[in-house]
């Protein structure tokens, strides 16, 4: 597989349809779990929300393969980085349980994996942009990407202090990916902008 141009639009959207598939399986199988009485259905239903994933993980399989040889690189190090400060803090929650901290939860362990990932990918893509462009030429460059992050915490803050603490999952959901689909939108805008 070589470059494809234009190919990070193309996958985003991928995932994002795989992401909203995966919210209406969800909604599915809340929804009908409790009337079925058939274990083999049950068990199809159950199961379906993997199909979704799978699609999510092919998505960015096949993005990281359209890379060149250098943004496979760069992937390749922050998944790594991140993996590694994800295993850390992993390692010193319980410690760290101790003198207060709250037990390690699903949710906390999926923020902890996805904090960590972002802020090494921020680090090493600044990194790299500076050692081509210099200290502002990769400040100037990394616009884009922090007010990417900057949208997408607005928006789930906005959301959590806005919505009823009974608001159902799906439409807590729904509203969300919409946020992330019109911050994606204008951090495509930017990109164009500042990008070289």
């Amino acid at each position: 597989m070589g470059y494809l141009k234009g190919g990070e639009k193309r996958y985003f959207l991928e995932v994002f349809g795989a992401a909203l598939l995966f919210m209406a399986v969800g909604w599915l199988r809340r929804t009908t779990s409790q009337s079925i009485a058939d274990p083999t259905l049950l068990l199809t239903v159950n199961l379906l929300p993997l199909l979704p994933i799978a699609l999510m993980a092919l998505a960015l399989w096949r993005y990281y393969g359209h890379r060149d040889e250098l943004q496979r690189q760069i992937i390749l190090n922050t998944s790594g980085a991140g993996a590694l400060l994800a295993f850390t803090v992993f390692l010193a929650w319980p410690v760290l349980a101790r003198i207060g901290l709250p037990p390690l939860t699903a949710k906390a362990a999926l923020l902890v994996l996805g904090a960590s990932f972002m802020l090494c990918g921020l680090i090493i893509s600044f990194l790299h942009h500076r050692a081509v462009s210099g200290f502002s030429g990769a400040a100037v460059q990394m616009v884009p990407t922090l007010s990417l992050l900057a949208m997408i915490l607005a928006v789930f803050a906005a959301l959590h202090g806005l919505l009823p603490a009974h608001t159902a999952p799906s439409l807590w959901s729904f509203l969300g990916m919409g946020g992330v689909a019109i911050a994606y939108a204008i951090y495509r805008f930017l990109k164009a902008r500042f990008d070289p």
